[in-house]
């Protein structure tokens, strides 16, 4: 106690690896041999817990960014099926069959860099996109922001703003790929080659510009359907269309 670094409080050491942990509170005994009192003891209650997979501090620290890293995996899993099946339900193999090609120098000009194409796209003078190709992009767009994350440091998991950057990130990671596709499935200006060679997150924006647009022209239940669209974008409503409110009672428009 008196060499503790707390010492209004009582420490009982061990030897370490020892797996002996306290187990209630001490009392005083007298202890005898027989006849013969040997003298007062303390009695320490033991137990003997051999936990070999408690984790450390440091691991503890590092297990919020292997959890952060190991759903942002998940979520790209269920990017790439919701990308295939909306590219399914909105034929868009007949919509490539309309522009299915560009030139390699029109694409190089336009700001596109043929490093960045998935193999067998090109055949050194004419690009064939395909819609698996573009599914690929897109992904490939989402799990770049994955990779930053994964080479941030586990501390800056720790901080509650930092974090919360990281998870808005991972959201619209998860986002952004989809809103990619619709754009070029529903604006006939958009082109598959413009996908290819554009951030899913800046074409996520230009989706949203597209909607607002679109927005203004309609009027009755279009109208309402899309401004619900437009809601569930950026998260003011859930897929039922219900402003979920927080704990304190605030709705995200609210806030």
């Amino acid at each position: 106690q008196e060499l503790s670094q707390y010492p209004e409080e009582v420490e009982y050491l061990w030897v370490p690896c020892s797996f002996i942990a306290p187990d209630g509170p001490a009392s005083v005994q007298l202890v005898t041999t027989g006849a013969r009192e040997v003298g007062v003891v303390t009695m320490v209650p033991v137990r003997i817990n051999a936990n070999l997979k408690t984790e450390t501090v440091e691991e503890l620290v590092e297990g919020k960014k292997k959890r952060h890293l190991h759903a942002f995996q998940f979520q790209l899993l269920e990017v790439e099926r919701s990308l295939e099946e909306l590219a399914a339900e909105g034929r868009a193999e007949e919509k490539l069959k309309k522009d299915p090609t560009r030139p390699v120098e029109r694409w190089v000009r336009n700001g596109g860099v043929l490093s960045t194409l998935p193999p067998g796209l090109s055949d050194g003078t004419t690009i064939t996109f395909t819609v698996a190709a573009l599914i690929s992009k897109l992904v490939g767009d989402a799990r770049g922001v994955r990779e930053l994350h994964a080479a941030r440091p586990a501390g800056d998991y720790l901080k509650e703003a930092g974090y919360r950057q990281l998870v808005e990130e991972m959201l619209e990671a998860g986002e952004a790929p989809l809103s990619a596709m619709r754009l070029w499935l529903e604006n006939e200006a958009t082109t598959i080659e413009y996908l290819m060679r554009t951030s899913c997150f800046d074409l996520h924006h230009e989706y949203l510009a597209f909607l607002y647009r679109d927005l203004r022209r309609l009027s009755g239940e279009q109208r309402a359907s899309r401004a619900l669209q437009l809601c569930q974008l950026v998260g003011l409503a859930d897929d039922e269309g219900v402003a979920v409110a927080d704990a304190q009672g605030w709705t995200p428009l609210a806030r």
